[in-house]
């Protein structure tokens, strides 16, 4: 186990953010670091999680999340606030007749200008609020998908889910996704 990259690894983990197995970078995506050593190292690592306590749950072979065994209330708003996003997103992806294969970490992306559109829409403002949230998603996005490394702007500064966060889309829509 690399200490340094153990130590940046825990810090990331305590913010509640996904280490994705692939990374944006202002080329690209490339390969995590992070990822690499707890793939290489996951034995040790989940019995170092699990000592503390805390879970070392691998998604899909496409990122892992740490997070507390035992798991209370606000880990589940987030779980929550995370599944309400997305949803809205794919729905104001089929509303505007885009795929959501636009979303994937390579895809092209969603642009600004669809999300300011979905934030003129009512009905999504009201479900955002009924969740406890502000009532624009572009804000929500950028507080829950960006800041927890479920989504992010691509080098065209356009809208894609990390390899992480694709799999928990996937999952929500029922696309054999398999966590833990």
């Amino acid at each position: 186990m690399n200490k340094e990259l153990s130590q940046q690894i825990f810090k990331v983990g305590q913010r509640g953010e996904l280490i994705n197995k692939l990374s944006m970078t202002a080329t690209g995506l490339a390969a995590n670091p992070l990822y690499r050593e707890i793939f290489e190292n996951e034995t040790e690592y989940r019995e170092l999680y699990n000592a503390l306590p805390f879970d070392l749950v691998p998604i899909s072979g496409e990122a892992y999340f740490i997070c507390e065994s035992e798991q209370d209330a606000p880990y589940m708003v987030v779980a929550r606030n995370i599944q309400v996003l997305l949803d809205l997103i794919a729905r104001g992806l089929q509303m505007c007749g885009l795929m959501p294969e636009l979303l994937d970490p390579e895809g092209f992306g969603l642009n600004r200008d669809y999300i300011d559109r979905f934030d003129k829409e009512e009905e999504f403002s009201d479900i955002l609020y009924a969740s406890g949230m502000g009532r624009k998603i572009s804000a929500e996005i950028e507080n829950v998908l960006i800041r927890r490394q479920i989504a992010n702007w691509n080098q065209s500064n356009q809208l894609v889910l990390t390899t992480g966060g694709s799999a928990f889309f996937r999952e929500l829509h029922q696309e054999d996704v398999v966590i833990g």
